[in-house]
C-alpha cells in the first residue's frame, strides 16, 4: 500500500510538472506570437507612411495628376485602411503584452462622444439607417484617454452599423452609480446564445452572420474589451438573433488616484473616426456608381494581350469589397460586359434570372461565401457548365488545391497582376466556347441520326443522357436504374458482363439484346460504345449508339418459317 501511495503520489507530481511545462511553452509561444504582431506592425508603419504621403500630395497636386485622380484616390483610401488595420493589430498585440498605456486626462465625454457619432452620421445615412445619440452632460469630467475612448466607440459603431439593416442605431451616455455607462443598441440580425460568451474574444467571428461586409481582422470587439479594462470599466453584451444587440460600457467616475485636478482639457476627435466612419459608408457605395473614379477603365492592360473583346460576353463579378468590385468592372469592362453582385445570394440570384458565361467571385463574402457559391452553382443544372473563377486573400498551395477541388476552374490569389487575371479568364471564357461548341455539334449529330444516342459514366453506373428518337424512352436528367428501365430482365447478365468487358479491356462495348419500348413492349437494338478519354488516358465517359433491329428481325423471322 505504502509503495502503491508513492507511486501514485509521483506519477501525480509528473503529470502536473508536464503540464506545467506545456502552460509555459503554451505562454512562451502566445508572448513571441504577440512580440512577433508588433514588430509586423511597427514595420508595416513605415512604407505605408511612405505610400500614403506621396498619394495625398498626387491628390492635392493640379495638373496632370488630376486625371488619374480616381485611381489615386482608390490607392490612397485603402492605404489608410490598411494603416488602420495594422495600428489595431498594434494596439491589440501591445495590450497582450501588457505594454499599452493610457494617458487619462479630464474629459468632457458627452462631448467627446458626441462628436465620434457625429462623424458616422454619413455612413448610416448611406446605409438607410437612422443614427440616434442622447448624450446629456454628466456631472463632471470623466477620466479617459480620448484616443482609447475614440477607439472603443468607432469599433462599436462600425459593428452596428455592419450588421444592421433597417431601423437603425441607438447611442446613449447617461450617469449611472459613480459611473458613466454608454450603450450602443442596434435593430440589427443580432448574436445567436451559443456566441455570446466568445464575442470579446480574439479572432472569434460569428458563422454565417449577414453583415454588409466580410472584412476585418476579428479583433476590433477583444480590442473593446482590453481598451475598456484600462480604463478599470467592464463592458457587456445583451442580444437575441434577428432582434438586435446592445453592449453596454461602464467607466468609472471621479479623479484619478495620480491626477492633479484643473479643468476638463479639450479632447479632439482624432483621424479614426473619421477613416471608420469613411469606410462604413463605402460598404454601400455599390449601390451607387462612383463615376469619378474614372482612372480603371483604361482598356491598356489589353493591349498587348490576345484577349477577344465581345460586348455579348457576359462575366459576374462577385466581391463583398465596393473598391475591388469598381476596380473588377472597370478592368474586366473594357472587353466584356460585366454584371457585377455583393455577395453569394444576390449573385446566384443574378446568375439563375440572366445566367453569365463566367463567374469571377471573391472567396471571403458575408451571407454566402465564394465556396457555397460554387456548390450552389455546380448544383444547378442550368448552371453547372458555367465557368467560375475564384478570388482570394488566402495565400498557400493547400488553399488552391481545396478551391480547384471545390470544383472551381480557376483559383487566383490576391494581390494579382491585372493583365494575369485578364489572361486567366480569356482562357476560361476560350474554353468555354470551345466546350459550347462541342455539345453543339453532338446535338446535332445526334439529332441527325435515326439511332439512339447515349452517354454513360465512366463505369456505367450512371446514364447522363439518352435521345430514344421514339425506339426509347428519353431522359431529362442522370439515371441510376437504367438497367432495370430499359434492359429485359433476362438479357441483364449478358448485358452487365459485356460492359465489364469493355471497361476491363477499355475497348468498345457492342451487344444485341432485348429492351423495354416507351409503350411496354420489347424491342431488339444493336448497342455500340465507346470510351472518352482524357490527356492521361483516363475514361471520361462513354458515347453510344443503339439500332433499331425489331423490324429486322421480324422479317428474318418470318423468312425462316
Amino acid at each position: 500500500m505504502l509503495a502503491g501511495q508513492i507511486g501514485a503520489t509521483l506519477a501525480l507530481a509528473h503529470t502536473r510538472h508536464r503540464e506545467r511545462q506545456s502552460l509555459d511553452k503554451l505562454a512562451e509561444l502566445d508572448r513571441v506570437k504577440t512580440e512577433f504582431f508588433s514588430n509586423v506592425s511597427h514595420e508595416f508603419r513605415t512604407p505605408l507612411t511612405l505610400m500614403l504621403g506621396p498619394l495625398e500630395e498626387m491628390l492635392r497636386r493640379p495638373g496632370d495628376a488630376a486625371t488619374n485622380s480616381g485611381e489615386i484616390a482608390l490607392m490612397y483610401r485603402n492605404a489608410q485602411r490598411l494603416l488602420r488595420l495594422v495600428g489595431t493589430l498594434l494596439d491589440f498585440s501591445q495590450a497582450e503584452a501588457g505594454r499599452l498605456r493610457a494617458a487619462f486626462v479630464p474629459t468632457d465625454l458627452a462631448a467627446l462622444t458626441t462628436d465620434i457619432v457625429s462623424m458616422f452620421a454619413g455612413a448610416a445615412e448611406a446605409a438607410g439607417l437612422k443614427l440616434t445619440i442622447d448624450a446629456p452632460p454628466l456631472p463632471g469630467p470623466v477620466w479617459v484617454d480620448p484616443e482609447m475612448w475614440e477607439k472603443i466607440v468607432s469599433n462599436l459603431l462600425s459593428n452596428a452599423l455592419k450588421f444592421t439593416w433597417e431601423g437603425g442605431v441607438t447611442v446613449l451616455l447617461r450617469p449611472v452609480e459613480r459611473h458613466a455607462e454608454l450603450i450602443v443598441r442596434d435593430s440589427g440580425v443580432g448574436i445567436p446564445e451559443a456566441d455570446l460568451p466568445y464575442v470579446f474574444k480574439r479572432f472569434h467571428r460569428v458563422r454565417d452572420a449577414r453583415g454588409r461586409t466580410h472584412e476585418g481582422a476579428g479583433i476590433g470587439l477583444a480590442l473593446v474589451d482590453e481598451l475598456v479594462r484600462r480604463h478599470h470599466g467592464r463592458v457587456r453584451v445583451t442580444s437575441r438573433p434577428d432582434s438586435g444587440t446592445a453592449f453596454t460600457v461602464w467607466i468609472p467616475m471621479g479623479r484619478r488616484p495620480d491626477s492633479t485636478g484643473g479643468e476638463p482639457a479639450p479632447a479632439p476627435v482624432g483621424g479614426l473616426a473619421e477613416s471608420m466612419a469613411r469606410e462604413a459608408a463605402h460598404w454601400d457605395v455599390g449601390a451607387r456608381r462612383d463615376d469619378e473614379a474614372a482612372g480603371l477603365d483604361d482598356p491598356s492592360v489589353l493591349r498587348d494581350l490576345p484577349v477577344r473583346a465581345f460586348s455579348e460576353i457576359r462575366v459576374l463579378v462577385v466581391d463583398d469589397n465596393p473598391d475591388m468590385r469598381d476596380y473588377l468592372e472597370r478592368l474586366l469592362g473594357a472587353a466584356w460586359t460585366v454584371v457585377v453582385a455583393s455577395d453569394g445570394e444576390q449573385a446566384l440570384r443574378t446568375a439563375r434570372r440572366d445566367p453569365p458565361d463566367l463567374i469571377l467571385a471573391d472567396v471571403m463574402m458575408p451571407r454566402m461565401d465564394g465556396f457555397a457559391l460554387l456548390h450552389e452553382i455546380r448544383a444547378d443544372p442550368a448552371l453547372a457548365g458555367t465557368p467560375v473563377v475564384l478570388l482570394t486573400a488566402r495565400a498557400g498551395e493547400e488553399t488552391a488545391i481545396g478551391g480547384l477541388l471545390a470544383g472551381a476552374d480557376d483559383y487566383v490569389v490576391k494581390p494579382f497582376a491585372a493583365r494575369e487575371l485578364v489572361a486567366r479568364i480569356d482562357a476560361q471564357l476560350q474554353m468555354a466556347r470551345m466546350r459550347r461548341v462541342s455539345e453543339r455539334r453532338f446535338r446535332t449529330l445526334r439529332d441527325a441520326s435515326f439511332d439512339v444516342v447515349y452517354r454513360m459514366s465512366a463505369d456505367w453506373r450512371i446514364l447522363q443522357a439518352l435521345d430514344g428518337h421514339g425506339f426509347l424512352a428519353d431522359i431529362t436528367e442522370p439515371t441510376a436504374s437504367w438497367l432495370d428501365t430499359y434492359i429485359d430482365p433476362a438479357d441483364q447478365p449478358e448485358v452487365l458482363a459485356a460492359v465489364n468487358a469493355a471497361i476491363e479491356s477499355r475497348g468498345v462495348f457492342q451487344l444485341e439484346h432485348r429492351v423495354r419500348r416507351p409503350d411496354g413492349t420489347l424491342g431488339r437494338m444493336l448497342s455500340r460504345a465507346v470510351p472518352l478519354f482524357d490527356d492521361d488516358g483516363e475514361i471520361i465517359e462513354w458515347i453510344g449508339t443503339a439500332t433499331d433491329l425489331t423490324g429486322v428481325r421480324s422479317v428474318a423471322d418470318h423468312n425462316r418459317s
